[in-house]
């Protein structure tokens, strides 16, 4: 059968994308095989050798035939398919979070304690890696759920005292899941609370990736003029970016960005609705945002964020001041309640953990923390080359989650912000807004602000973290923009595209040569032009392909594995764990570091020097009478221990790290019961305090005090 000219021009249509995509699924089913040829001492020569084998080619080309098809059939029913997805887009992400969460599929890297505890295997790993330098997850965040398990006093208690080894606040920092009215905050931690460690540990990580998705996307409709494809791009984008990725399990990042946008639904939708019914529901899920966001407690992110959510809040309400009106006699009734309600939960919560918020705000570190600004520019330009960071973390510039960003296409959104304002004429009330938050927290990050004015605008609480809120404007102002602007012409468009791509490309190559490869550049060119390209031109559906392939890398950051046996299957924690249930007592890990120092918890042990997430003073001080090491203990601190035989003293190792040498006359002042140790203890001789190994497992050894 010959093909007509219309089919031919199908087939050619579809070429690029079905590559691409053939492409993307050969990484994400040979990522793990090659990292693992990597660590055997393959050579790059060596790794092209076996990927250029042609059992490989076969396969791949059978992979691109099956995708090619799909795409083929697909295309001619693209507005169908795009209408059926968004028509049915919440029983599509409500169907697929109930299918990863009865299979207990969660984003942990937990597989990584198999490489510390004795006898550890990892059988969960699906694919991907785990991610080492995350430890603030998988050495802390989760363990402290986990251990939100072992309590055997209450289920799910505010208070535990498996962390620090004392009575401990565990829903306020490091915020974890309690069953209590608190909760009500945390919709991410209900499903803890009814559905066990494992599931609650998949409907966290995977409900609030969904949840990210689908409000941003809802978001972005008001911005885009309901453009779905734009808005689904953004809000790849933002769930899918590198930094999101990177920080998905900490320092409540994901909550913050889903709690201010659907705020901000809220507010925009309460004020253009006449349905009471709704403005009654719309209150109370503004009221739990608000909550949320407030209890987060990390003002970095809070105040970087907030110069965000601000500026876009007051552009919505001005562009569409014609379309809002306010029920004086029902809607101020509703709001006064609602904001009652937030009001008695929030004291409930404060007036329940005032001490440990009082606590935190008095600690060298991070309380008393203070900054000025003055950051380097480099980091703007950074995203082309964090998409490879995944694949090869970027050690040598420094910590992956630290130089990872968000893909702004920096500095498009800025200058076509600038066109449309200043040469289409058109004010716009939400980029101006946007802008004017633009100068203000740029000036701090870039420039430096006296405290004073640091102060004032709260930024000297934001560090360097004010970075996220420069990046989300600058993606802000790229997206609004498009919305406003006219396509440019082919000749003009193709210009300025192949002139941004070399200017980010370039500063990409020179500004991070020690961590670049050449090997590199062909996927930074191809995502840059394509990118600024369809941008320039409106082509929504161009620009997707970039997006995807953008979004993919934010894929590769975090592993896919199942459940958490990695620990509840370990011996030497099952061994622990039975020893503690016996005869319950105070546990010590000694001589070794970080993150060594929390596997009892992972057991339910109550450790003294596990990490302090808020510092341990009355521990501290029965060593410590007269405060002389108070500045070194009184911190956020990972605690190394070692036993000496002189007098107890502290030493700073890291603004978060600390070593106590403890004196062995004061194992018994700290009340201590067992000590987890790499040596043989028997060989010390220890003055009034009776020692007897009970357990020993590998290179492990566990003593009890005896008196």
């Amino acid at each position: 059968m010959v093909l007509n000219k219309v089919n031919q021009k199908k087939l050619l249509e579809v070429l690029p994308l079905s590559l691409m995509l053939t492409i993307l699924f050969g990484i994400f089913i040979s990522f793990k095989y090659i990292l693992d040829l990597k660590n055997k001492g393959y050579t790059a020569l060596g790794l092209i050798n076996e990927l250029l084998s042609l059992k490989i080619f076969l396969l791949g080309f059978l992979i691109f035939l099956i995708i090619y098809l799909i795409v083929y059939l697909i295309r001619d029913h693209y507005d169908s398919v795009g209408k059926f997805i968004y028509r049915y887009r919440y029983l599509i992400a409500i169907s697929s979070l109930i299918f990863l969460v009865l299979l207990k599929i969660n984003g942990s890297s937990i597989g990584y304690w198999s490489n510390i505890l004795p006898g550890g295997s990892d059988d969960g790993l699906i694919f991907g890696v785990n991610r080492a330098i995350r430890t603030d997850e998988w050495a802390l965040n989760t363990p402290m759920a986990i251990s939100q398990f072992l309590n055997p006093d209450r289920y799910l208690p505010y208070f535990n005292d498996i962390f620090r080894g004392v009575k401990t606040d565990m829903f306020i920092i490091y915020g974890q899941p309690v069953w209590d009215l608190a909760g009500i905050f945390r919709p991410f931690h209900w499903g803890y609370i009814f559905l066990g460690m494992e599931r609650g540990l998949s409907f966290f990580w995977y409900g609030r990736l969904i949840a990210l998705i689908l409000v941003t996307f809802e978001f972005l409709l008001l911005f885009t003029q309901k453009n779905k494809l734009l808005s689904l791009s953004g809000a790849l984008l933002i769930a899918l970016s590198s930094l999101v990725s990177w920080w998905f399990a900490v320092n409540g990042l994901i909550e913050l960005l889903i709690f201010g946008q659907l705020a901000i639904i809220c507010i925009y939708t309460f004020f253009t609705t006449n349905k009471t019914w709704l403005k009654i529901i719309l209150m109370i899920v503004f009221s739990i945002c608000a909550g949320g966001y407030i209890l987060v407690f990390y003002p970095a992110w809070q105040i970087a964020l907030f110069y965000l959510f601000l500026p876009l809040l007051i552009g919505l309400l001005v562009l569409n001041r014609s379309k809002l009106h306010f029920l004086w006699k029902k809607d101020l009734v509703i709001i006064i309640i609602g904001l009652a309600v937030l009001a008695i939960g929030l004291f409930y919560v404060f007036q329940k953990s005032w001490d440990t918020i009082d606590a935190v705000l008095n600690t060298v570190y991070p309380g008393s923390r203070v900054d000025l600004g003055g950051y380097d520019w480099k980091a703007l330009f950074r995203y082309p080359i964090s998409l490879y960071f995944p694949i090869i973390e970027p050690n040598v510039l420094g910590n992956a989650s630290e130089m990872s960003t968000i893909y702004t296409f920096f500095p498009l959104g800025l200058l076509l912000s600038l066109w449309v304002i200043f040469k289409d004429k058109k004010r716009d009330p939400v980029l101006i807004a946007l802008l004017v938050s633009l100068i203000i927290i740029s000036s701090y990050y870039f420039i430096g602000m006296p405290k004073l004015l640091a102060d004032i605008t709260l930024l000297s609480k934001a560090y360097f973290r004010s970075f996220l809120g420069i990046s989300l404007i600058n993606l802000f102002l790229l997206i609004r923009s498009i919305t406003l602007m006219k396509k440019l012409e082919v000749n003009v468009a193709a210009f300025l595209s192949i002139s941004l791509t070399i200017l980010v490309v370039v500063l990409n190559v020179f500004l991070d040569r020690a961590y670049f490869l050449y090997w590199m550049l062909p996927g930074m060119l191809i995502v840059s032009l394509i990118s600024f390209y369809s941008i320039l031109r409106k082509n929504y559906k161009l620009l997707f392909i970039p997006v995807i392939l953008i979004a993919f890398s934010g894929i590769l950051v975090n592993p896919v594995r199942q459940g958490s046996g990695v620990v509840e299957k370990n011996v030497f924690l099952k061994e622990i764990s039975s020893i503690n249930t016996l005869n319950r007592g105070l546990w010590i890990v000694e001589g070794l570091d970080y993150p060594g120092t929390n596997m009892l918890t992972l057991a339910g042990a109550s450790t003294l020097n596990s990490t302090s997430v808020y510092p341990n003073l009355d521990s501290w001080e029965k060593i410590d009478p007269k405060g002389e090491y108070s500045d070194i203990y009184n911190r956020y601190a990972h605690i190394k221990i070692n036993l000496v035989e002189g007098p107890s003293n502290f030493k700073l190792d890291f603004l978060d790290s600390m070593i106590v040498n403890l004196s062995y006359s004061d194992i018994k002042t700290l009340g201590i019961k067992y000590i987890v140790t790499t040596k043989n203890l028997n060989e010390l001789n220890i003055p009034d305090v009776e020692l007897q190994k009970i357990y020993s497992y590998a290179e492990y050894k566990i003593y009890q005090i005896i008196n």
